[in-house]
């Protein structure tokens, strides 16, 4: 219930305390009443905050963890790269390019990422294109 001054003093002059006085007596006063009729709206809405927040958590979480691993793939490959020329990679290629190169074996790796550069190749072409596959487990 919410109850202004002059509520509360009508109540005063009639006797009735509204902290101790029944519901149905302080109703009378009241200029606005909240009634809980038990539905259970407030808990579903919790329950549905709930999940949403779980579910956006996980999917950050993976999100992160992709992320995390795709740069540790640039900068192996790249070191991949640095090893085999004495230059990094272009930096016209993208991730998804690097992350197709590094199946790619070391006698074919330096000329299939010019080649992709150069024909701007997917990451799909590129993966067809690897003759000498190496395999990487550590993906997850």
């Amino acid at each position: 219930f919410i109850l202004s001054d002059d509520a509360l003093h009508r109540m005063a002059s009639m006797g009735l305390d509204p902290v101790t006085a029944a519901d149905s007596d302080v109703a009378g006063y009241a200029d606005t009443a909240y009634d809980y009729d038990g539905s259970g709206r407030l808990h579903a809405a919790a329950m549905v905050s709930l999940v949403l927040a779980v579910v956006l958590a996980l999917w950050f979480a993976r999100a992160f963890a992709l992320r995390a691993q795709d740069r540790a793939i640039r900068a192996e490959e790249n070191f991949r790269h640095f090893v085999a020329t004495g230059k990094p990679f272009d930096s016209r290629l993208r991730m998804s390019q690097i992350i197709g190169l590094r199946f790619a074996g070391d006698n074919e790796f330096v000329a299939l990422a010019k080649k992709a550069v150069d024909e701007n190749l997917s990451q799909k072409q590129i993966k067809a294109a690897v003759t000498n596959w190496k395999a990487d487990h550590n993906r997850v």
